[in-house]
């Protein structure tokens, strides 16, 4: 069950398996403003949790991880069916006040499809029936946060779907506007509307007289169509677009392979399949970069997936309610990364799921490699095991599956999927390992020394360092730039130093109550934070500040930090203690308990 575009005729996709990123020129790209909104800051310290799992020897060997995972284990599944077709229903899109569009009826001959939208609590009663004035089938596929909704309707139902011919419509407060791209040439014209964002643009696909699709945007106000052109396609569709210009997609290439793909805002292409997949379209996108969408698997199943262009990781999803071959479709997502989709039954019914994602867990490390994972997989630590040296620093694989540990004599223990691709463990060095940062790829990481020495190792790149040159301060930590595949530096005066990725700003030369302990990136590169050992947070590029403990009394200095995959981040006192800000959530600590050595950092758990 590969997510129909339209029961009218899109989706011809071919099905040849495309392993390889390529980036293509594209024609277009209408740049609109983003709508950010200020979440209330919620803060909580110290409280009891058990550890979870207990200690293991650390692994080592060649990575099989980075790539995707079977399932995403932090989802919470809910069907919502509909009383006017029970045995069909899709969900489509859904917006930031978690509105939902969509439509039932599968638009077989005497089941014409009837588009709708769907709100909080979701129960019968919360459908909204749409139809175009005068259609005989209308189906609701975006929405933006204004209450703007954008689809498809035909004054037809006939026997043989492909036959019917189909219009965008726009429909702004109940005023429905027809949407035609005027360089439509097929027979029957097919038009579709399939998203839009606040700024008022909206993007679809046309078809042309041999019945391939091209992508388009199309501005509502102005009534003007723009074309979204990937090179080397012979079909492609604009499937969905968010507040920052950012265009998700899909396109069959001349070798007959369907891929999906990501338009930057500036006009950057990327295009990927699901690993093992024979065909993989993106339907949906978020203001994060996170693009949804469904893949076929060599079997032929269908899956949903979640995937993060910027890091190259693909996620599956699949609503464990479905089963066989036709399994589950991921249509749309909101910035919360709530889920709006269809799975279908061995039986054949079709029916909506909304997947709400749990809040994001973490772990914390303590100085004698002791690993505790909150809402979180424990892979195992170093805990109870002799080390050279102490533990200086933690980093998560991108796929949630793993993690390493860094000694300060430059050692690397790696757990669960986290691949061992060397370390500095047993050499010489200037100065001491205080830091370990994870490679976007997931196949590889950077050690940083006190001095600014970089290492690198597998898939992460040698950048630049400071190893040599006169610093202020030590470096304490270091990062990775999710968007470049660079990284920063930051020493404990606050100063930032940035390789291959952007500056934003830092503390340097300002002073400080107290030094600079850690750093942690926002989701899309555009920004970092910087934490103080007295708990003050220092804000750069589109890094919100949420709050802090700066100027509170702490029983401990704070040690670390880390940020969620949304808005928010926690940092980690010495005795274990965790502070949580904006949409962070609290779930532990090991404040008040005995720990056989300090704390000494902290990360997300990837998949959260």
């Amino acid at each position: 069950m590969q997510p129909k575009l339209s029961r009218w005729g899109h989706a011809r996709a071919a099905g040849r398996r495309r392993r390889s990123l390529r980036a293509a020129m594209v024609v277009v790209v209408v740049v609109v403003v983003v709508v950010v909104g200020v979440p209330i800051v919620a803060t909580a310290t110290a409280a009891t949790a058990a550890l979870s799992g207990a200690a293991a020897a650390a692994t080592t060997g060649e990575a099989t991880g980075g790539g995707p995972v079977p399932s995403h284990p932090s989802y919470t599944f809910r069907t919502l069916g509909s009383s006017q077709d029970p045995a069909f229903n899709q969900l489509l899109g859904i917006n930031s006040y978690g509105t939902i569009v969509g439509y039932d009826g599968s638009g077989a001959a005497g089941r014409p499809s009837k588009g709708f939208t769907l709100g909080m609590p979701y129960t019968t009663s919360s459908y909204a029936t749409t139809s175009y004035p005068g259609s005989t089938q209308t189906q609701v596929r975006g929405l933006n946060d204004r209450g703007v909704t954008v689809g498809v309707w035909s004054t037809a139902n006939d026997t043989t779907p492909a036959l019917d011919p189909s219009s965008g419509f726009v429909d702004a407060s109940g005023v429905f506007t027809d949407v035609k791209d005027p360089t439509t040439t097929s027979t029957p014209p097919v038009d579709q509307l399939l998203g839009v964002n606040d700024a008022g643009v909206a993007v679809g696909f046309y078809d042309d007289s041999a019945g391939h699709s091209h992508g388009f945007t199309y501005n509502l106000a102005a009534g003007q169509f723009a074309p979204v052109v990937v090179t080397g396609a012979v079909v492609s569709s604009a499937n969905a677009i968010n507040n920052l210009g950012g265009i998700a997609g899909s396109a069959t290439l001349t070798d007959g392979t369907t891929v999906a793909y990501y338009l930057t805002p500036t006009g950057t292409l990327t295009e990927a399949d699901f690993p093992g997949s024979t065909d993989t379209v993106a339907l949906g996108i978020n203001d994060f970069g996170e693009v949804v969408g469904s893949y076929v698997d060599a079997a032929g199943h269908t899956h949903g997936f979640t995937w993060r262009p910027a890091t190259h990781v693909f996620v599956a999803v699949d609503d464990p309610t479905g089963g066989g071959a036709a399994g589950t479709a991921v249509n749309g997502v909101n910035n919360a990364g709530d889920l709006v989709g269809s799975y279908q039954t061995p039986t054949g019914t079709t029916h909506g799921l909304l997947a709400t994602p749990q809040a994001p867990g973490y772990y914390t490390v303590a100085a004698d490699g002791g690993i505790f994972a909150y809402d979180a997989a424990f892979h195992g630590s170093m805990g109870g095991q002799p080390l050279d040296a102490p533990i200086v620093g933690l980093a998560t694989t991108p796929d949630g599956r793993g993690y390493w540990l860094a000694a300060a004599d430059g050692g690397v223990f790696a757990f669960g999927d986290a691949g061992f691709y060397g370390s500095m463990g047993g050499k010489r060095m200037n100065a001491p390992i205080v830091g370990i940062a994870a490679a976007p790829t997931g196949h590889g990481y950077w050690e940083v020394a006190s001095d600014g020495g970089i290492f690198a190792f597998g898939s992460a790149g040698f950048h630049g360092s400071l190893g040599g040159q006169h610093l202020a301060a030590p470096v304490v930590g270091i990062a990775a730039d999710p968007s470049t595949g660079g990284y920063w530096m930051v020493a404990a005066d606050g100063g930032v130093f940035a390789f291959t990725a952007p500056s934003f700003g830092s503390m340097g030369g300002h002073p400080l109550d107290e030094p600079v302990v850690a750093m942690a990136p926002t989701p899309d590169g555009r920004g970092y934070w910087l934490t103080a050992a007295d708990g003050g947070i220092f804000s750069f590029g589109d890094a919100t500040f949420f709050g802090s403990m700066g100027g509170m009394p702490l029983n401990e200095p704070v040690v670390g930090m880390a940020g969620t995959t949304g808005s928010g981040y926690w940092f980690v006192a010495a005795d274990g203690g965790i502070f949580s800000y904006g949409d962070a959530g609290f779930h532990g600590s090991m404040g008040g308990q005995p720990l056989d050595a300090p704390m000494i950092g902290m990360a997300p758990d990837a998949l959260g």
